[in-house]
C-alpha cells in the first residue's frame, strides 16, 4: 500500500514520539520512512530515547609513580605523581594546595633509569582515549616531544604516540581500534634539547 506524504505534525506523545523524531518530520517525508524506523526500533525492543555518554576514566582508581619529585620541606605531598590522577585539571602549579606533579629534575631522572610518569590501572582495562593535560602557569618548554605508551600486564607495548614539537595544554588521543593494557606512561622530551630536564603534569585521564 502506498503511504502519502506527510503533511500534518506529529503527535506529541505515545510509544513512537521523541524530540529527535518531531524535528525531522517535515512536510513531504513519507509516513513509510517515519514510522517505519520507529517500528523498527520497537520490534527490536531499543529504545528510541538518547542515552547520556558517560565517560570511565579508569586512572581515577589507579596508583600513580614518577622517575622523581621535587622536594619541598614544607609539604612532602607537593608534586607528587597522585596529582595527576586526582580528577583536577587545574594547570597552575602551587606547592602547598595544587594538583600538579613536579618532577626532581634530570639529575634524579638518571637515578630511575630516565624520566616518566606511570598510571598502574591494577588490572588490565579497554583503553579508547588518553588524555593529557599540562602546567598552564609556567615553562611550557618542559611538555616539548612528550610521549605516551600503554602496555600491557607483561609490560609488553601496545600503544605508542609521541607529539613533535610543542604541545597545547592538553593533548587528546582517540585510540581506534581501542587497546587492553594496565600500565599508561608519560615519557618527557629525551634527550633534552629545548626542556630544561624537569616535567609536570596537571591530569592524565586513561577513557574506557
Amino acid at each position: 500500500m502506498h503511504l502519502p506524504a506527510y503533511t500534518g505534525s506529529l503527535r506529541t506523545h505515545g510509544p513512537c514520539f521523541h524530540p529527535t523524531l518531531a524535528s525531522w518530520t517535515r512536510p513531504g517525508r513519507s509516513l513509510r520512512s517515519l514510522f517505519g524506523a520507529c517500528l523498527l526500533a520497537s520490534g527490536l525492543g531499543l529504545s528510541l530515547h538518547a542515552q547520556q555518554f558517560t565517560e570511565v576514566n579508569h586512572a581515577l582508581v589507579g596508583s600513580a609513580s614518577q622517575s622523581s619529585t621535587l622536594f619541598d620541606g614544607n609539604n612532602p605531598d607537593a608534586g607528587n605523581a597522585s596529582l595527576a590522577i586526582d580528577g583536577n585539571v587545574n594547570g597552575v602549579f602551587n606547592a602547598a594546595t595544587g594538583s600538579v606533579t613536579h618532577s626532581g629534575g634530570a639529575a634524579a631522572d638518571a637515578d630511575a633509569g630516565g624520566p616518566f610518569w606511570e598510571v598502574d590501572l591494577n588490572a588490565t582495562q579497554a583503553i579508547g582515549r588518553l588524555h593529557v593535560f599540562f602546567r598552564t602557569d609556567c615553562c611550557q618548554n618542559r611538555n616539548d616531544d612528550f610521549t605516551l605508551i600503554i602496555l600491557d600486564a607483561s609490560r609488553n607495548e601496545v600503544f605508542r604516540r609521541s607529539y613533535a614539537g610543542r604541545p597545547p595544554a592538553d593533548v587528546a588521543y582517540n585510540i581506534a581500534p581501542g587497546v587492553n593494557g594496565r600500565f599508561v606512561r608519560f615519557e618527557p622530551q629525551n634527550p633534552l634539547s629545548t626542556s630544561d630536564g624537569i616535567f609536570s603534569i596537571a591530569e592524565l585521564k586513561v577513557i574506557a
